[in-house]
């Protein structure tokens, strides 16, 4: 039975995913640090370089790890962005008919 070429890499080194998975780790948390201080905008909280890295698509677990803070407080100010947006509406029946004037 043939070997199918890439799914083993060469034949000197088996391919390691958790190895590979460790690297890209290191590079995308790389990428955010740049992203954080390159960005044409300057984010002076942590709130705020915390919604810019959830907003380029980090995890949770990444955007703690890229600041060096615990996952729980990320959670935290991510659960306080997304349920902010929720205050005002009003919630009940709708009247149904012509609204008047």
């Amino acid at each position: 039975m043939a070997s199918r070429k890439g799914s083993e890499g060469n034949n000197n080194t088996p391919l390691n995913l958790n190895v590979l998975v460790e690297k890209l780790a290191i590079v995308a948390k790389s990428l955010g640090v740049i992203a954080l201080r390159f960005s044409p905008v300057h984010r002076k909280t942590e709130t705020d370089k915390i919604y810019f890295l959830e907003d380029l698509g980090f995890d949770k677990n990444g955007i703690a790890n890229i600041l060096g803070t615990t996952t729980p407080t990320v959670n935290a100010r991510l659960w306080e962005r997304h349920s902010t947006g929720k205050k005002g509406k009003k919630k009940g029946k709708k009247k149904y008919g012509k609204d008047k004037k």
